[in-house]
């Protein structure tokens, strides 16, 4: 039978904590996180106002698409995020907060064109984001996330495309 000093004992216990301790995410990987969380938010609230705002029926539609589809990775990314003890921005970056403000005194076919031209363009840069954590991401888990939703924003990528062109005519 064998004797476990307590320096031996000490070390496991280190070795143990260690591993049952979530890491939280830094670097890019963290930047990312935030950077969905403020896109999540931005993107419900502006798509809410185009459920009140908007009678196009296409427009209505692709904004509830966004609403269910940004809830769940905002969803998944909070379970994430609260198991690293990171705090995810509440709130939306200046830039959303103006875009929010300018369609809010919007109605009809401008409402509509506005709404739809931003979001394409956030949701280029989105893709753009996704694609490179899905392949440089540290954190195997934001990582992760990022591989698992990267197919749903580039399906609303195409689906306001379409719009827009349609918009257009």
């Amino acid at each position: 039978m064998k004797l476990i000093t307590l320096g031996t004992l000490a070390l496991m216990q280190t070795v143990l904590f260690a591993q049952s301790t979530p890491q939280a995410a830094s670097g890019a990987d963290a930047k990312f996180a935030t950077m969905v969380a403020q896109t999540d938010l931005a993107e419900i609230q502006v798509s809410n106002l185009a459920l009140q705002k908007s009678n196009n029926d296409e427009v209505k539609k692709i904004a509830q698409k966004l609403i269910d589809d940004h809830t769940k990775t905002s969803t998944a990314l909070k379970s994430i995020a609260t198991s690293k003890g990171m705090t995810l921005p509440t709130e939306t970056d200046p830039k959303h907060k103006a875009l929010a403000t300018k369609l809010e005194g919007q109605s009809g076919e401008k409402f509509d064109k506005d709404y739809i031209s931003a979001n394409v363009a956030d949701h280029h840069k989105v893709v753009a984001a996704f694609q490179k954590e899905a392949q440089n991401g540290n954190d195997p888990e934001i990582k992760g996330f990022a591989a698992q939703f990267l197919p749903a924003i580039q399906e609303h990528t195409q689906m306001l495309e379409q719009a827009k062109d349609a918009l257009k005519k």
